[in-house]
């Protein structure tokens, strides 16, 4: 009998004053988020509360106690209701993404209407260093005959696969007198001799591997002042949509040597016949007025200018057919000719030679 009291007193007292110890446990009572490299995307974990007693449990306050920076987040809609016996899922998130490397632990707590409290579950996480990924970029060097078309491509030749690269930034110069660019989308800017084009791209869904060809720059060779320029990276970044820094890179610069000219004292000629010589006099600079081209030829000879593309423009002045025997004459020629501001080639050639000069018209 004396027992029995005991144990109806026992459970009037547990009832009364709630003890959530022992009426409401946590499975499990530590929620681990486990280890996750730095820049993880946010993770999310359950936890199941159970009501052992025979009471309905309403509780209005749950709060997370952490010491840094709010990381672990409470998903659930307050207040909770806990039927007489039941289970309640409670879903926590750790910002895995704003985590810096080290370890995170903060406490579930759980208040009654009396203010009592107690810990309901653990909850813990750690950030580690990345293992270090590499890549390699490479532009190969090419050749080419001047005036004609050229692709420069942009090549993995080492490549750790990283499933959250989505893209990438980059920007590239290289001598604007023997090469530009033939997509207009790609003009970039102009500096000092130079042409800085910044790139731009999304990459497939499928990943990348080594070896891929990320992207081909589509050029136009033409007569300048040298007969080669390198293909300088001047900057190169991936693109995700989380922070990606634990890559070490290398690259490789590539360049385009221009295989059928040669100097005669500091002019860039054409390498065929030195008797059969083409040459454009007047350097081409940025063009915002009418303007003078000086030419010279041996034979015959015609003088037009094009679009990027290789398009004749219409209303480019007929004032060079093709003329005979040694000719060096200058061509006026009008800006009103040119509907749209943009990069032109001027092309000077024969039956067996093409001479080309960079035109901006702005």
């Amino acid at each position: 009998m004396r027992k029995i009291i005991l144990y109806i007193v026992a459970m009037f007292w547990l009832n009364t004053f709630g003890c959530f110890a022992l009426l409401l446990t946590s499975e499990p009572d530590t929620l681990d988020f486990g280890k996750l490299t730095f820049g993880s995307p946010l993770q999310t974990r359950k936890a199941v509360v159970k009501n052992t007693a025979g009471k309905v449990f309403y509780f209005k306050f749950l709060q997370i106690f952490q010491t840094k920076d709010s990381l672990f987040v409470l998903n659930n809609k307050l207040p909770v209701k806990m039927a007489m016996f039941s289970d309640n899922n409670l879903e926590i998130s750790f910002k895995a993404d704003l985590a810096q490397v080290g370890k995170d632990s903060a406490d579930l707590y759980l208040y009654d209407e009396s203010k009592a409290d107690t810990v309901l579950v653990h909850l813990k996480a750690e950030i580690t260093q990345p293992e270090p990924k590499f890549y390699e970029l490479t532009i190969p060097d090419l050749t080419a005959k001047t005036g004609s078309y050229i692709d420069i491509p942009f090549i993995l030749t080492r490549f750790t696969p990283d499933d959250r690269i989505t893209g990438f930034n980059a920007s590239i110069e290289f001598n604007s007198t023997i090469l530009t660019t033939a997509n207009p989308e790609e003009k970039g800017r102009f500096e000092f001799g130079k042409q800085i084009v910044a790139i731009s791209k999304k990459l497939s869904s499928q990943g990348l591997h080594e070896r891929d060809t990320i992207f081909v720059l589509k050029g136009v060779t033409m007569l300048g002042n040298a007969q080669k320029t390198d293909i300088n990276l001047t900057d190169f970044k991936w693109v995700g949509e989380t922070s990606i820094t634990n890559f070490h890179y290398s690259k490789n610069s590539g360049s385009v040597l221009l295989t059928d000219i040669f100097f005669d004292n500091g002019i860039p000629r054409l390498a065929t016949k030195v008797t059969d010589q083409l040459v454009i006099q007047s350097p081409l600079d940025v063009v915002k007025n009418d303007f003078e081209i000086e030419i010279s030829y041996v034979n015959y000879a015609q003088l037009k200018i094009i679009d990027i593309l290789g398009n004749q423009i219409v209303n480019f002045p007929n004032q060079t057919p093709f003329h005979r025997d040694y000719a060096s004459e200058k061509i006026q020629v009008s800006r009103q000719g040119f509907t749209n501001p943009g990069i032109y080639i001027v092309v000077l050639s024969s039956a067996t030679q093409v001479v080309s000069k960079l035109l901006i018209i702005e």
